[in-house]
């Protein structure tokens, strides 16, 4: 007998920098999936932004962020959240 595929851990990866202007915008649908159970989590990787981001993060606490130490460009970020997925 063949059991049921359990369904995978779904993570979303969003790399930013500087874009406080555009983060509610990008969040909203997923922290609706997120709601609807389509996906498990949400991460920020934030690339060092020096603007108001972590401040608009913090509004939303479904959404986990990471910080990196030092620029290290979308890829460098967007690998240190797939290490915290």
């Amino acid at each position: 007998m063949r059991l049921p595929a359990q369904r995978p851990t779904i993570s979303v990866i969003i790399p930013v920098y500087n874009a406080a202007h555009l983060i509610a915008r990008v969040v909203a649908p997923l922290i609706a999936a997120h709601e609807r159970r389509e996906i498990d989590e949400i991460l920020v990787a934030d690339d060092c932004s020096t603007d108001q981001l972590v401040e608009q993060i913090a509004n939303y606490p479904i959404i986990r962020s990471v910080r990196t130490t030092r620029q290290a460009g979308p890829g460098g970020a967007r690998n240190l959240a797939a290490q915290h997925a």
